[in-house]
């Protein structure tokens, strides 16, 4: 078996790191709503957004209408085009927790919900870990 030669980070490596990490963190990726047909942008979730979003899923226990508030949370929070006024006005709703299911059908919900939450690599590292278990 070939061992890999682990070699002791310089200060330019943990500077490198480090820049690397901040630049992670400005992550954004177009998601298509797929009945819709369009898509929508998506920034990635922070630690505090991933970490409410994977206590929220593990409380719910697996419950589908708990599931989907939880994955609408983190829709809304992570889109910045969700939260305009005009669109509120428009679509009349008063409460922003309502757009998500008003422009998205259940489906929709889970399937771009899971797509935001794993471009937060915590949240990947929990997916493989419940997959394993």
């Amino acid at each position: 078996m070939d061992k890999k030669k682990i070699t002791r980070m310089t200060l330019d490596d943990i500077v490198k790191a480090k820049l690397q990490k901040d630049t992670d963190k400005l992550t954004v990726k177009e998601i298509e709503i797929p009945s819709i047909g369009k898509a929508l942008m998506f920034r990635r979730p922070t630690r505090a957004e991933i970490c409410e979003f994977m206590d929220g899923i593990t409380q719910t226990d697996q419950q589908t209408e708990e599931m989907l508030e939880v994955f609408q949370g983190l829709i809304y929070s992570c889109c910045d085009d969700l939260h305009s006024q005009e669109l509120f006005d428009q679509l009349g709703i008063d409460n922003p927790e309502e757009i998500v299911p008003a422009i998205m059908d259940d489906a929709d919900i889970l399937t771009v919900g899971d797509e935001v939450a794993g471009l937060n690599p915590l949240y990947k590292h929990y997916a493989a870990e419940e997959k394993n278990s």
